[in-house]
């Protein structure tokens, strides 16, 4: 149950990082290298 609501804190987390992001536009490489960032985590905690 922890580790459910965790993976939620992380992706909220990560969500409003990229809105921040997007808001300040930054460029497309920074985004690009999150997303990987966040998807080989995602991946490890699957």
């Amino acid at each position: 149950m922890r580790s459910i609501l965790e993976t939620f804190v992380r992706c909220f987390l990560f969500l409003k990082i990229l809105f921040l992001l997007k808001k300040l536009q930054l460029s497309d490489v920074v985004l690009q290298y999150l997303d990987g960032l966040f998807s080989s985590e995602a991946k490890t905690y699957l």
